[in-house]
């Protein structure tokens, strides 16, 4: 009797193992399924991004009035700060990516600084429009280069839970397509060292990260972090708010804040989360243009 009753127990506790080891695997593939998804959407999301931003500032050149050229170099600015934070997104903390990050950012500050000044009053300079299509010309090899990755991605069903594997590790493997693409890509932004991205309309990038360095306060939560973007953008309901870390290994750390008003107006920030400060801040347009905040 003894004997029965020790087997059904061992039998009991044996099924209760399996059940909790099927339990802790199968949130162990949610987790990891959750996190393929999340690098996926900022990848596609990212090419698609550079797709429409060589788009946009082919329209640019074309322009050069207050009237169309700044809702077009507005487009620009925002088009660069998604990518950017897309980039943010992705697993990319041990894969030097800081050039491409810089070209965007620079993209982004070139057009918002123009953007926002009287271009009938004081219009494009000869140096800023060869700059201007500079930059037209390298946001299409980047783009190209974004392509043939995206391509091979979709194509092989490659996996970004496979790069973040071996960037960890140090087992990069020389067929990796990813790793390769995106290190070719970096290898192309290096070489636009030498355009002229040195006049007054850009800032510079390395000091930006420099004075992120030394930001004050704590570090703040992703609750704290949409407070702060709902009070900079002045509203206190919201549909929705979302807040996403950046990955690790970028200059410094921030949250992506995405939220969208009681009427639908989409707001979306980057706040710093040592000390809570806006980096940017984006609000879509409430009439048929472009606004900048």
């Amino acid at each position: 009797m003894a004997k029965r009753i020790l087997i059904v127990v061992l039998a009991l506790g044996l099924a209760g193992t399996a059940a909790w080891a099927y339990k802790e695997h199968r949130d162990k593939q949610a987790v990891l399924l959750n996190a393929e998804n999340t690098y996926q959407r900022a990848f596609h999301d990212l090419t698609y991004k550079m797709d429409l931003l060589h788009d946009e500032i082919g329209n640019t050149l074309a322009m050069n009035s207050q009237k169309s050229l700044s809702p077009a170099l507005a487009e620009v600015w925002r088009l660069t700060s998604e990518a950017h934070a897309d980039v943010g997104q992705l697993p990319l903390s041990l894969l030097p990516f800081n050039k491409t990050e810089e070209f965007l950012v620079n993209i982004g500050n070139f057009s918002y600084r123009t953007a926002v000044r009287d271009l009938d009053k004081e219009p494009l300079t000869d140096k800023e429009y060869a700059s201007l299509k500079k930059l037209y010309a390298q946001s299409r090899d980047i783009q190209d280069e974004l392509r043939d990755v995206q391509k091979n991605v979709l194509q092989n069903n490659l996996r970004w839970m496979d790069v973040e594997l071996a960037l960890a590790t140090g087992k990069e493997a020389k067929d990796n397509t990813i790793i390769d693409g995106f290190k070719t890509v970096e290898r192309t932004v290096k070489g636009y060292d030498n355009a002229d991205l040195n006049s007054p309309s850009f800032a510079n990038f390395q000091n930006r990260d420099d004075n992120y360095k030394h930001l004050q306060g704590r570090m703040v939560s992703k609750k704290e972090a949409i407070e702060t973007a709902k009070n900079y953008a002045g509203i206190k309901n919201t549909r929705s708010a979302e807040a996403k870390p950046n990955e690790k290994g970028a200059h410094f750390s921030f949250y992506s804040v995405s939220l969208k008003d009681k009427d639908g107006h989409e707001i979306t920030a980057d706040i710093t989360r040592k000390g809570g400060y806006p980096i940017w801040f984006f609000t879509s347009a409430r009439s048929a243009d472009k606004t900048l905040a």
